[in-house]
């Protein structure tokens, strides 16, 4: 199975939204370009604050607030270790119930807040491995910095991979995986997989348009592992 072919799978089961909220709610499908996500609306009268209720096969998945939704559009940002706050805790919930939902169209923004919130849980937790893919050198030059950080936690075994354009940076402590394979080309990756099972996740994205992705977050281990597995048969690919 290739990295597309796992987006693909988790695109098969579409999530559920259900608003329920003032008529004056925003209209959410706006804010997911995407065909695996149904909004549905239920209007409720004198309501100051609306909610959200998320199913997926049926089963209920959980609610939030409506306003939790503006941190897709203005997403937290800082280095793993830094973030701290009401805007990161809406976020982080939002991320769990959105797990395993295949967005159509993720901008660099969102993908980047979701990639540092999986940063986070690794610098957190300290232990396990970490896979991160930049596309190209000069990405992973640019993000340098923030994996050799997380490269000093001693139980945490970082990989970082790019296809080669220009020499890669040195980043003390972590393995630079250098591979000529379209999947490392076109695919963004950032998979936490935990010594402690339930804690892995994993962010996964195809770039489709220059600066536009599809893909999705997930925190099912198994998931991670169909990922993990995926990623090492694309570097032996480009290391035959």
């Amino acid at each position: 199975m290739t990295l597309g072919d796992i987006i693909d799978a988790a695109a098969a089961n579409p999530t559920r939204l259900r608003v329920c909220s003032p008529d004056d709610s925003p209209d959410l499908s706006d804010r997911f370009g995407s065909r695996n996500v149904v909004v549905e609306h239920t209007t409720l009268p004198g309501a100051d604050e609306g909610f959200v209720v998320v199913r997926r096969d049926g089963e209920f998945v959980g609610s939030v607030p409506v306003r939790a939704f503006d941190t897709l559009v203005h997403p937290p940002a800082g280095v793993p270790g830094s973030r701290d706050g009401e805007a990161d805790e809406q976020f982080r919930a939002l991320l769990g119930l959105l797990d395993d939902t295949v967005f159509t169209s993720l901008e660099r923004d969102r993908m980047l807040a979701t990639s540092r919130e999986i940063e986070d849980r690794a610098w957190r937790l300290g232990h396990g491995r970490l896979y991160a893919g930049f596309q190209s050198l000069p990405v992973m030059h640019a993000e340098a910095d923030v994996y050799r950080r997380l490269a000093t936690k001693p139980d945490l075994r970082v990989e970082v991979f790019a296809t080669p354009n220009g020499d890669p940076p040195a980043v003390e402590g972590a393995t630079v995986r250098v591979a000529d394979d379209p999947e490392i080309a076109d695919t963004w990756f950032v998979v936490y997989d935990a010594d402690t099972r339930r804690d892995s996740c994993a962010l996964l994205a195809v770039e489709r348009d220059p600066g536009s992705y599809r893909g999705f977050w997930t925190y099912d281990p198994e998931r991670v592992d169909e990922i993990v597995l995926a990623l090492r048969g694309a570097v032996e690919r480009a290391e035959q």
